[in-house]
Parts: C-alpha cells; sequence; structure tokens
C-alpha cells in the first residue's frame, strides 16, 4: 500500500472522533494454519470480523471493542494456544492509551500500557514488560530501536500503536480498526479498497 494513502487513514481516522477519540481493538495472529482457521474461530463461538494475507491474520471480535481487558487476554491465550502462534492483543482507549499484550503458546512474552496513571490522573512512565523477550521473537528490531518507539511522546494514542506496528512489521490494517468500526458497510468498503484487502465474517 502506498505511504500516502496510509497516512490518509490516519487523518480520517480521528476525524470521525474527534469529539471521543478512537476506541478499538483487535488480536494479530502470526502464522495461522490457513486450512484450519475458520473452524477454530468456529468452535470458540466468537463473532468477528477478519483479513487473512499471508498466513497472518488480524482478528477484530466483537466483544473486544467492549474494551473487557480481561476476555481480551482470555481470548487471546486461546488464540495463541489453538494456533500455536504469536498472537498479539491491542486495545486503544480514546486515542489517549495503548494497552499491547503479546502471548506465545500460552506465555506473556510481552506487555505495554502507555499510561499506567491515566484512569488514577497520575502521570506516570509507560509500563514495558518482557521486553527481551519481545526482542528474542523480533530480533531484526534493537532494543534501543524499540523502546524509542516506547517512550515516545505522541500525542494520539493510534499513532504511537501504528509507530509500534511499523517496527515489529505487524499488518497496517490492525491499525485505527475494530470490530464497531468495520461493521459499518462504508467504513468496510473504504477500508477494503484503501488496504486492498478482503474482510470476512465468522459467527452471527
Amino acid at each position: 500500500m502506498k505511504k500516502w494513502a496510509f497516512f490518509l487513514v490516519l487523518l480520517i481516522i480521528p476525524a470521525f472522533s474527534c469529539f471521543a477519540g478512537s476506541f478499538y481493538s483487535n488480536i494479530v495472529v502470526l502464522s495461522v494454519d490457513v486450512q484450519n482457521f475458520v473452524t477454530i474461530l468456529l468452535q470458540m463461538g466468537i463473532t468477528s470480523y477478519y483479513v487473512l494475507t499471508n498466513n497472518i491474520a488480524v482478528i477484530y471480535e466483537k466483544r473486544l471493542d467492549d474494551q473487557d481487558t480481561d476476555y481480551g487476554i482470555n481470548l487471546t491465550k486461546n488464540i495463541t494456544k489453538n494456533f500455536n502462534s504469536i498472537t498479539v492483543y491491542t486495545t486503544i482507549h480514546d486515542s489517549d492509551i495503548v494497552l499491547m499484550y503479546i502471548y506465545k503458546n500460552d506465555e506473556l512474552i510481552f506487555l505495554y500500557n502507555s499510561k499506567p496513571g491515566y484512569f488514577n490522573g497520575k502521570d506516570i512512565p509507560p509500563k514495558i514488560e518482557n521486553i527481551d523477550k519481545l526482542l528474542e521473537e523480533f530480533p531484526f528490531v534493537t532494543k534501543e530501536e524499540i523502546m524509542n518507539v516506547l517512550t515516545s511522546d505522541e500525542t494520539f494514542a493510534d499513532d504511537l500503536h501504528k509507530n509500534i506496528v511499523e517496527i515489529l512489521k505487524l499488518p497496517l490494517h490492525s491499525v485505527g480498526f475494530g470490530y464497531n468500526y468495520i461493521n459499518d458497510i462504508e467504513e468496510r468498503k473504504y477500508f477494503e479498497n484503501t488496504f486492498n484487502v478482503k474482510i470476512e465474517t465468522i459467527g452471527e
């Protein structure tokens, strides 16, 4: 995808949420079993949109957009066990906070909270755990590079999420979108045209 198109997406997303900010969550699954992908999701009983490209899936599950992190963590752990793969769960709250949990085979290999004191009104540095385990799985990234991104002073969490996605080489269409955004027909068409991907559905 051309760079200008992606930056256009990032300009448009805040326009839709200029009063409330962005609220979205999704799960990226690296290296999925394509033949059994749909079967496994059906067995989980979830309602979701998903994009599957080059054995990498982005799952935009309905309940994730409730921002119940306990549910999101449990679903992520279930997915990583079923696919035996690295799984990245991210949630953005009001364009202010990035929460990211990365699992591998039911083990938490990375945790990131960009503003751990947000709900208590405290200015606390980002919470970063298991950075060395993360680098073992993403050896093309140096510790200095990832720490510069994780501790940067971005105004919008959407931009911070984009920077993390880019440095870890995750799908760009995981930035800015969750179930509720894609559930809008016009948003869905725009999403598919912009990223040149096909959105599939599972569940309801």
